[in-house]
Formats: C-alpha cells, structure tokens, sequence
C-alpha cells in the first residue's frame, strides 16, 4: 500500500522521544530508534484493527490474526515453551511471524518446524561493490527450511524470509528485526516486507509478552 509508505515516512520524521531503558528492543513500545512503534503507528493508520497483546502467548484469543512476535533471540527458537505456543497460534488459524534478532554460533532446530536458522556467513567488506545479489549484510540469519515452507526472499542464495501453512494459519519467518524498527523506517525503508509482514487481515496483533511485558489482559 502506497500510503503505508506515506505514513511510515512522516512519521519517522517526527522527534522519537527515548524510552530504550524501558522496553526491549524491537518492542512496539519503544519510540527510539531501536522499537518499533513506527510501524505500530503506520498500520493502525491503515487498518481497521491493530493492537498490543500482553499476554501470554499461550492464552492470546486471537483468531485469523496476523500476529507479529518481533526481536525474538536465534537461541529461544530452541526452547519449547516459545515454539510450542507459535506452533499452536498458527494451527488455531493466526499468521505468526516472528522476527530474528541477533545471530547465533550454532544452528538452531525449533522443534517440528522442518526448518533450521543458520548464521549468516560473513560478507566482504566493499563499499563499492553494488551487486547487492552477493550481499547477505544486514541478514543475521537464514533459514535452510524442508520443501513445506516457501522461500518469499533470498539474498546471495540463502533464504531470509519463509512460510508454511500450519493446518488452517501459518508461520512466518524473517531473517532479522532491524527491517521493522524505527531507525530503518526512517533511512532504509523495505515497503514490501512490512506489507508482506502485515498480511492482509483485518486484526493485526503487535505481541510484546515474548518482550517481558506480560500482564494479565491484552490492549
């Protein structure tokens, strides 16, 4: 959508007052450059339901909702207690995506998911090199994933955002979170992933329980 791109940059270009030393990074309530209220902000504008869920996500009532898990550390996708709610938001009828923050030494397996998270191999350092089909920077990540998910986006053959159906909803997965914060919707802005992220449903779920930020209700 042309005018997600018209809200993003005006509001980017607003002073962003700091709140980095409350939330963390990739939270959509920070409006630092490391949060992602930005986003937050630019999608209410353009849809009909968009809201922040503190809540557990093994108790989010969400349904048919596009629910965005943004920051989530390489090493959590090893740990049952965060795949096993994912897994079953998706199969309820959600489209989770969940966004990579940060690398790891070694590869990671989430449990039935078929797909391992990769650290990205280390790039040449040429400022002059404009062939951006052999540039993995800003790509901590990538997914080697079975023939269930498809690959949305590659960059120097490595798949950085897939998708799988998981029963009647799905998994989606990116390959870094910087995409989404405010600082990159300000210089760098990628309008097809933030559309791609947002899907097309009506209710979009900005989760900041993953962040620390549990309650015992949602807003």
């Amino acid at each position: 959508l042309l005018i997600l791109a018209a809200v993003c940059f005006a509001l980017v270009l607003q002073d962003q007052l700091s709140s980095g030393d409350l939330y963390r990074r990739g939270s959509s309530m920070r409006t630092d450059q490391e949060g992602s209220s930005a986003y937050f902000e630019a999608l209410a504008k353009t849809h009909p339901q968009v809201e922040r869920n503190y809540v557990p996500l093994e108790g989010l009532a969400a349904g048919k909702a596009d629910v965005l898990v943004l920051g989530v550390q390489a090493v959590e996708f090893k740990q049952a207690e965060f795949v096993d709610p994912i897994t079953a938001l998706a199969k309820a009828g959600n489209r989770v995506v969940v966004t990579v923050d940060g690398s790891n030494s070694e590869v990671v397996k989430p449990a039935h998911w078929d797909v391992e998270l990769h650290a990205a191999p280390a790039n040449s350092e040429s400022d002059d090199d404009d062939d951006d089909d052999d540039d993995t920077s800003g790509w901590p990540e990538y997914f080697a994933a079975s023939g269930d998910w498809r690959v949305v986006k590659s960059e120097a053959g490595h798949a950085v955002e897939v998708e799988r159906t998981f029963e009647s909803g799905s998994i989606a997965l990116v390959a870094a979170t910087h995409p989404f914060l405010n600082a990159d919707l300000r210089d760098d802005r990628d309008i097809a992933l933030l559309e791609w992220a947002a899907g097309s449903g009506r209710r979009i779920v900005f989760d900041e329980s993953h962040l620390g930020s549990a309650e015992s209700g949602s807003v």
